[in-house]
């Protein structure tokens, strides 16, 4: 499996104003499995964490909760607590893929 981390680095940098979910509950996903498989650390249990990820999921799989579309709203806790969760998810990718290298 491949994760494509360029929309969520761009996000990271704000040279992209709207966040893709599709590729943000992907490099999530991606690196909690890798995080899991290396021994990482990887804490992203939690009432807020529970919160943003389900949003996440909603986003691409919206007739999971009975609905056509969801365009998720995040309040400045959920954003702040995504931006922090996502930069440590590019963090254990690329420092999982680099040791891959040697």
């Amino acid at each position: 499996m491949m994760c494509e981390l360029r929309p969520v680095v761009a996000r990271l940098q704000g040279c992209r104003l709207v966040l893709d979910a599709a590729t943000a509950l992907n490099t999530w996903n991606f690196a909690g499995d890798l995080a899991a498989t290396a021994g990482v650390r990887w804490s992203d249990r939690g009432r807020l964490a529970d919160v943003c990820f389900d949003k996440l999921t909603m986003a691409n799989v919206p007739w999971l909760a009975g609905l056509d579309q969801y365009r998720p709203r995040w309040t400045g806790r959920q954003h702040t607590y995504l931006r922090h969760r996502l930069a440590e998810a590019v963090a254990v990718v690329r420092g999982q893929l680099l040791l891959g290298r040697s």
